[in-house]
């Protein structure tokens, strides 16, 4: 469901970041993506998890583009390549440390705590999205 969902958003909705912004973008995903996990937490009967799996897809697939967009669209014509690469990079390293906290999570709090973890750390992602707006650059 997961993979469905991101799949499809990212095929039919790829071009919002560039067509609507960036920080809009994100700050809904990160939503979606908040409430996809508080659901996969209380899920306590399989259609709810597919069902948070499924939007946790839809929220995911576009944060990505939209923090790239951004992340190029505010630094100068001459740095795009840089920020590109460090907006990469530290990408890599969330997705990399985000495995072994969740393991060390699920061991000692059961696999609901994984999600609830995601939760909270989208809507602090939110937070930070939302200062996005107050500064145009």
């Amino acid at each position: 469901m997961f993979g469905a969902s991101y799949i499809g958003v990212r095929l039919f909705l790829a071009h919002l970041p560039d067509r609507i912004g960036g920080v809009g973008v994100a700050a809904v995903s990160l939503l979606v993506e908040a409430v996809a996990q508080f659901m996969l937490w209380l899920a306590t009967e399989p259609m709810l998890a597919l069902a948070g799996a499924a939007l946790s897809g839809v929220g995911f697939s576009l944060i990505f583009p939209a923090l790239g967009v951004e992340a190029v669209r505010r630094v100068p014509a001459e740095s795009r390549g840089l920020a590109v690469g460090g907006f990469l990079a530290f990408f890599d390293i969330a997705l990399g440390v985000t495995g072994p906290v969740a393991g060390v999570l699920v061991a000692a709090f059961g696999y609901g705590s994984m999600f609830l973890a995601g939760a909270i750390g989208c809507l602090l992602s939110f937070g930070l999205v939302l200062t996005m707006r107050r500064d145009p650059a």
